[in-house]
Protein backbone atom coordinates (compact mmCIF):
# COMPACT_ATOMS: atom_id res chain seq x y z
CA UNK A 1 0.00 0.00 0.00
CA UNK A 2 1.76 3.17 -1.22
CA UNK A 3 1.39 5.95 1.86
CA UNK A 4 -0.98 8.34 1.38
CA UNK A 5 1.01 12.45 1.61
CA UNK A 6 -0.38 14.70 4.15
CA UNK A 7 0.80 18.23 5.99
CA UNK A 8 2.89 18.23 9.36
CA UNK A 9 -0.19 20.35 10.77
CA UNK A 10 -2.57 17.10 10.03
CA UNK A 11 -0.71 14.74 12.83
CA UNK A 12 -1.90 16.02 15.44
CA UNK A 13 -5.53 14.72 14.75
CA UNK A 14 -4.28 11.22 14.09
CA UNK A 15 -4.40 8.03 16.18
CA UNK A 16 -1.25 5.72 16.18
CA UNK A 17 -0.02 2.05 15.84
CA UNK A 18 0.25 1.02 19.30
CA UNK A 19 2.26 -1.69 18.22
CA UNK A 20 6.22 -1.47 16.73
CA UNK A 21 5.75 -1.57 12.89
CA UNK A 22 9.31 -2.80 13.05
CA UNK A 23 9.74 -6.33 13.94
CA UNK A 24 13.86 -6.78 14.05
CA UNK A 25 15.88 -5.61 16.23
CA UNK A 26 18.43 -3.89 13.42
CA UNK A 27 15.13 -2.36 11.83
CA UNK A 28 14.82 -0.85 15.36
CA UNK A 29 18.45 0.35 15.40
CA UNK A 30 18.33 1.59 11.84
CA UNK A 31 15.22 3.60 12.90
CA UNK A 32 17.13 5.07 16.35
CA UNK A 33 20.04 6.21 14.12
CA UNK A 34 18.01 7.46 11.68
CA UNK A 35 15.96 9.81 13.74
CA UNK A 36 19.42 10.83 15.34
CA UNK A 37 20.68 12.08 12.62
CA UNK A 38 17.37 13.56 11.38
CA UNK A 39 17.59 15.53 14.21
CA UNK A 40 20.97 16.62 13.64
CA UNK A 41 20.12 17.33 9.63
CA UNK A 42 17.60 19.93 11.64
CA UNK A 43 19.94 21.33 14.07
CA UNK A 44 22.85 21.82 12.08
CA UNK A 45 20.80 22.67 8.08
CA UNK A 46 17.25 23.77 9.48
CA UNK A 47 15.81 21.11 6.63
CA UNK A 48 13.15 18.85 6.65
CA UNK A 49 12.95 14.63 6.89
CA UNK A 50 10.19 12.71 5.05
CA UNK A 51 9.30 9.91 7.16
CA UNK A 52 6.40 7.12 7.09
CA UNK A 53 4.24 6.75 10.07
CA UNK A 54 1.54 3.57 10.57
CA UNK A 55 -1.73 4.83 11.64
CA UNK A 56 -4.65 3.32 13.47
CA UNK A 57 -7.30 3.72 10.95
CA UNK A 58 -5.38 5.45 8.14
CA UNK A 59 -2.75 2.90 7.03
CA UNK A 60 0.63 4.51 6.36
CA UNK A 61 1.30 7.99 5.99
CA UNK A 62 4.14 10.25 4.33
CA UNK A 63 5.06 13.70 6.00
CA UNK A 64 7.41 15.85 5.68
CA UNK A 65 9.07 17.86 8.72
CA UNK A 66 11.52 18.98 11.20
CA UNK A 67 12.11 16.54 13.60
CA UNK A 68 13.51 18.48 16.87
CA UNK A 69 14.41 16.13 19.39
CA UNK A 70 14.45 12.33 19.99
CA UNK A 71 13.20 11.40 23.39
CA UNK A 72 12.48 8.39 24.57
CA UNK A 73 8.87 6.90 23.16
CA UNK A 74 8.60 10.07 20.87
CA UNK A 75 10.20 12.43 18.51
CA UNK A 76 8.98 15.94 18.66
CA UNK A 77 8.95 18.32 15.78
CA UNK A 78 9.45 21.65 15.06
CA UNK A 79 6.08 23.10 16.13
CA UNK A 80 5.91 20.58 19.22
CA UNK A 81 3.74 17.44 17.65
CA UNK A 82 4.65 14.44 19.59
CA UNK A 83 4.64 11.15 17.20
CA UNK A 84 5.63 7.89 18.19
CA UNK A 85 8.80 6.25 17.68
CA UNK A 86 6.85 2.68 17.61
CA UNK A 87 4.88 4.02 14.43
CA UNK A 88 7.73 5.07 12.47
CA UNK A 89 8.20 2.89 9.48
CA UNK A 90 10.90 4.99 7.35
CA UNK A 91 13.09 7.87 7.26
CA UNK A 92 14.30 9.36 4.62
CA UNK A 93 16.93 12.69 3.90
Amino acid sequence: MKPLKIYPDELSKLKFSKKDVCTSPGQRINRELNLKAATLNYKLKDSKTNIIIETKHRGPINVQIKVANVAKKHIITSKGLKVPIKSIHHIKF
